[in-house]
């Protein structure tokens, strides 16, 4: 097998296990490029065929971006509240109100059990649901940039540790820019990561 870059990356240090380095600290990698060969040749022992495993670090660098609106729906509850009640009889439901319809869909639903036993604390297969409908309506509200930022912030942080192999960041920016009734926003980060993935040679 051979060890080859997982990512585009300036090299800082290869430590070969087993197998032979094709790069040297300071070398300029492209993705798939190889860095540890599985196929080692002497003049002594001919070729011997290795796995071709281990370590290599490298500074890689990434530009992230995402939007995010200006303006945002907000929940005004109208104070309008339904409650209706159930039992869950095993694996049964038995209603307990006539109708499950209610006009709209906007609104939060909030359900508590309550599970129902003997004298002495013996349980019953019977629970009692309670569900309180909370109605609300919907109006437009402005975002602040700082707040939007924010949002981005951790939207962009989040996908940048998941795009990092094993790793630490170096230096990052954050900036934005009005687009419209959005806000884009560019991470720029400069990081030091594990940059080799080991792929198996094909079996005969």
């Amino acid at each position: 097998g051979n060890t080859v870059a997982a990512k585009d990356a300036l090299v800082t240090a290869i430590q070969p296990w087993d197998g032979e380095k094709q790069v040297l600290p300071g070398t300029m990698v492209k993705e798939g490029q190889l860095l540890i060969s599985g196929v080692v040749q002497n003049d002594y022992a001919g070729v011997r065929y290795l796995r071709g495993m281990g370590r290599v670090y490298g500074r890689t660098w990434y530009e992230l971006r995402c939007q995010v609106p200006l303006t945002v729906q907000e929940k005004v509850y109208t104070g309008r509240e339904t409650v209706r009640r159930a039992l869950l009889v095993g694996k049964n439901r038995i209603n307990l109100y006539f109708s499950s319809s209610i006009p709209g869909d906007t609104y939060d639903k909030i359900a508590d059990k309550d599970k129902w036993t003997l004298p002495g604390g013996i349980p019953l297969p019977v629970t009692m649901v309670t569900e309180t409908l909370r109605e609300y309506s919907l109006r437009e509200a402005a975002r602040s940039q700082e707040e939007a930022m924010r949002l981005a912030d951790t939207i962009l942080t989040a996908r940048l540790k998941r795009s990092m192999e094993e790793g630490e960041v170096l230096r990052r920016e954050l900036t934005g820019q009005v687009v419209g009734d959005t806000l884009l926003v560019t991470l720029s980060a400069e990081c030091q990561e594990q940059i080799g993935r080991f792929i198996d040679s094909p079996k005969e």
